[in-house]
Parts: structure tokens; C-alpha cells; sequence
């Protein structure tokens, strides 16, 4: 159980953003810090490798200038040249003749013998030659060249033929020891591991300051979504700077704002309709009660109070339907059914329905209507006439007007709803979209409002792109002005 808690203790560690981020910064520097580890000693390496090959070569250019003319090689001639070139004891020279006997040796000087023994003769090669196979390979005309490094010192070999009037009359051996040069390697090395360590102390404290100054700014905005998550809506990040986590803040305080008017928009309608509901409700059971504790009540008044049960389950049944038309458009908010149609035969399909009642109020309906097809929810596109044109006969005057009239204008589907009510009081203007909103509550109820009309209008209105506004006429009642996309 210990092992588990600790792997998971560790698991939750390294899975901490500021983690990830100040170990991939190591990660990074540490690459960079090896690649500077070792290509400048490859690249010194090289440099001295070149530099040994130039060297040797020119060394082996002076020598075998210097004994070509002898056109045959003898050991003695060749000793005497050599003694007159005085060669450092650093630097080995082996040359042999034509035959591939050796006829110099720097370190034997006197000795000549075969690079390789002859078949036929027992007697062994008295001194190992280095580097017999070198040797050979310049007899046959080509250079060869080494350069090695090891235990602080630089080897160098070069080989190549002595050539007399094109022919080949021998081959050069040189090789060189250098501990001067070889010395800088590990000074170099030395200096750049300072370097590194220097490097690495610095980067990994870099990494933490700017891994923490990263992952700061994220556990704050952490930090915000808990505290809205937890239902505090009024909290507000302050916004400095202009860049993305910036943007990311007025993002958070957006989304807060906006849940702040959801949840207040819940509140209100839980509460509005509850109170819709409750109200009918009450009536019916205040009625029922009534008859079924009062034995002795004559006929006409249970039918009296029977109507009235009816009357307020009609308006209980109004409620429920808006709230279920409500329930649909926001649904419809989800896929996308609009299609193309003429306004005109919406229009004429509600205003079908609605003249028996603007007859029943005495109410004259005036329209004049051009053909307009628009773009939208066919549905929600009717629910918002049929409750304009309603709203318009039901709180208008007896033997009042209602005038519509639809056209195009600018790309967009323009219907007006003039009514000579007594109109809506300015103070009530800015509210009257609002669910359950009701300018006179007495009259509202009177006509069978609810409230949720001209929030249903708004809402169908609004998801299909289109608009909705209301003014006061001058002569006394209201307009409604409803706009929706035009069909392209």
C-alpha cells in the first residue's frame, strides 16, 4: 500500500503543468548543453587532424625532394640525407625502397630489413615495423594518413611514394606525437563542462521562476472557474495585458456574466411560474372544497362554481401550453429547421383563426400585405404572428383597429402591428419581452394573459435571426414592428 501511495503521490506530482513545463525546458537545454559538449572537441579534433595532415604531408614533400634525385635509394645515402635534415626524436621516419626493404629507420638507423618476411628464408624480421601495411599501400602510388587521439597525446601517420621521373622508387613513412595540442582537448573539455554546470545551475533556476510565472496565471484562472462553479456568478478576474490568458480572463468574466443572467432568468421564471400556477390551482381547489363541504348548496351555484373551476383550468391549461411553446423553441435552438416560405400565407393562416375573436370584441382588423418569402422556422414564424395579431384585438378598444401590414425592406421581411388600445406606459416598455411581465395584471388576467406572449414572440423571433420592437403611437395605442431574414 506504501508503494502504491507513493507512485501515485509521484504520479500526481509530474502530472502538474509547471512540472511538465520546467522539465521540458531542462529537456531542451540539456540537448543543447550535450551537442555543446561535443562538437567543439569533434570539431578541435578535426582541426588537429587537419592540421597533423598538412603538417606530414609537407614533411614528406622535403624528404622525398630531398632523396629523389639519389635515383636508386641506398641506405647509406639516405642516412646521410636524413642526418643532414636533422628531424626531431618526436617525429618516426621509415623509408624503404622500391623492393619493400627497409632501408631507414629513424629509431634504427643502421638496420635494414624486408617490411614482410621472404617466404624461402626462416630468419625472422628483426624490428616490428609499425606500419608495414602503410608502407605498402604508398609502394603501390597511393597516400595514406591517421590521426589518432588517446592518453593525452596526438598520433599522426602519413604515407606516400617517392616518385623519380614517374616511376616509383620507394615509399615515406612519417608519424608524429604531439602533447602540446593534444592538451587543449582537455583543457577544452574542462572549460566547457564549467560552462555546462554554470549553464545548468542558471537554466534550471530559469525554468522554475518562469515555470511558476506560467503556471500561476493558469491555477488563478483555475482558481475563477471554481469559485463561478461553485455559484458565485458576480465574481469578476481583473484583465491586464493583451494577450491570450488575458483574452482567456474576459473569456471566464464573460461566461460569468452571462450565468449570472441565466440563473437570474431561472430564479425569476421559477418563481413567476409557480405563482402562474399556483393561482389557478388555488382557485380550483377553493371551489372544489367548497362543494364537497357544502352539502345543502342548491344546483345553480355548483354549476356556478363548477364553471368557474372550468374558467381557471382553461387559464391553467393556457399557462402549461405557453410554457410547453417556450420548452419547444428553445429546443429548436438546438438543429436547424428553417426553410424557405411566404410570410404572406403565415399571416393569412392566423388571421384564419383570430377573426371570430376581433369580431367577438368588436374589433376590425385592417391589412394590407405584399408577398415576401423569408428564411426562417415556419412554426416559430406563426407562434410569433398569431400571438402579435392577438395581443393586438385582445387588448385593444371596443370597436377598435388593428392595422397589419408586411413588405420588404433592405434584405428583410418587415411586418407592423398597430393597434388603438390604450397602449403600453413607457415604464413598462423596456420590460414588456420578459417572461411573465404583465403591464396590467387585472386586465391581463381579464383577457386570459399569462405573460409569456410577447416572450414567446421575442424568443422565436430572435433564434431565427430576425427582430422585434414596440413604440407608442402618437394617436394613442402601440406598434409592434417584427423584421425577418428575406429568402436569397
Amino acid at each position: 500500500m506504501a508503494t502504491i501511495s507513493k507512485r501515485n503521490i509521484l504520479g500526481r506530482v509530474f502530472n502538474r503543468v509547471q512540472i511538465k513545463y520546467a522539465l521540458s525546458y531542462i529537456g531542451i537545454i540539456a540537448a543543447l548543453l550535450v551537442f555543446l559538449n561535443t562538437f567543439p572537441v569533434a570539431r578541435l579534433r578535426e582541426m588537429m587532424a587537419e592540421g597533423k595532415y598538412q603538417s606530414l604531408q609537407s614533411q614528406a614533400a622535403l624528404i622525398s625532394s630531398s632523396i629523389a634525385p639519389l635515383s636508386s635509394l641506398y641506405a647509406e645515402e639516405v642516412a646521410r640525407v636524413m642526418t643532414l635534415l636533422n628531424y626531431p626524436e618526436s617525429t618516426d621516419v621509415i623509408i624503404a625502397d622500391a623492393s619493400g626493404t627497409v632501408i631507414y629507420n629513424s629509431n634504427y638507423p643502421d638496420l635494414a630489413f624486408p617490411l614482410l618476411p621472404v617466404p624461402d628464408n626462416s630468419v625472422p624480421v628483426p624490428i616490428p615495423i609499425p606500419a608495414p601495411g602503410e608502407l605498402l599501400t604508398a609502394l603501390s602510388g597511393k597516400q595514406v594518413f591517421s590521426a589518432r587521439y588517446g592518453s593525452g597525446v596526438l598520433t599522426g601517420a602519413f604515407a606516400q611514394p617517392i616518385v623519380y621521373l614517374n616511376s616509383i622508387i620507394g615509399a615515406i613513412y612519417l608519424r608524429e606525437t604531439d602533447t602540446g595540442q593534444a592538451a587543449m582537448i582537455p583543457s577544452l573539455q574542462h572549460s566547457l563542462m564549467l560552462l555546462t554546470a554554470i549553464i545548468l545551475i542558471a537554466s534550471l533556476a530559469i525554468a522554475v521562476l518562469l515555470s511558476w510565472i506560467f503556471t500561476h496565471r493558469f491555477l488563478d484562472l483555475l482558481r475563477a472557474l471554481k469559485v463561478i462553479r461553485s455559484g458565485d456568478y458576480g465574481f469578476r478576474m481583473p484583465v491586464d495585458g493583451s494577450d491570450e490568458i488575458a483574452e482567456f480572463r474576459t473569456e471566464i468574466n464573460s461566461l460569468s456574466e452571462r450565468l449570472k443572467r441565466v440563473e437570474e432568468l431561472r430564479v425569476r421564471f421559477v418563481s413567476d411560474a409557480s405563482h402562474e400556477l399556483k393561482t389557478p390551482l388555488a382557485g380550483i381547489r377553493l371551489l372544489s372544497d367548497s362543494i364537497s363541504e357544502n352539502s345543502g348548496m342548491d344546483i345553480a351555484t355548483i354549476r356556478e362554481f363548477v364553471s368557474d373551476i372550468g374558467v381557471e383550468a382553461a387559464r391553467l391549461t393556457r399557462v402549461t401550453e405557453k410554457l410547453l411553446e417556450m420548452s419547444k423553441i428553445d429546443r429548436a435552438a438546438d438543429y436547424d429547421r428553417r426553410e424557405t416560405f411566404d410570410l404572406r400565407d403565415t399571416v393569412h393562416a392566423a388571421l384564419k383563426l383570430l377573426n371570430p375573436l376581433a369580431l367577438h370584441n368588436g374589433v376590425t382588423i385592417e391589412h394590407h400585405l405584399h408577398s415576401v418569402r423569408v428564411f426562417a422556422d415556419p412554426d416559430a414564424a406563426y407562434q410569433a404572428v398569431f400571438n402579435l395579431i392577438e395581443n393586438a384585438v385582445k387588448y385593444n378598444v371596443a370597436n377598435g383597429t388593428a392595422r397589419i401590414s408586411l413588405y420588404e425592406n433592405g434584405g428583410k421581411a418587415v411586418m407592423t402591428i398597430d393597434d388603438t388600445g390604450v397602449g403600453i406606459p413607457e415604464k413598462d416598455l423596456p420590460f414588456i419581452f420578459d417572461r411573465f411581465y404583465r403591464v396590467d395584471k387585472a386586465r391581463s388576467q381579464a383577457a386570459g394573459g399569462s405573460g409569456l406572449g410577447l416572450s414567446i414572440v421575442r424568443d422565436a423571433v430572435e433564434k431565427n435571426g430576425g427582430s422585434i420592437a414596440v413604440r407608442p403611437r402618437i394617436s394613442g395605442g402601440t406598434r409592434f414592428t417584427m423584421t425577418l431574414p428575406a429568402a436569397k
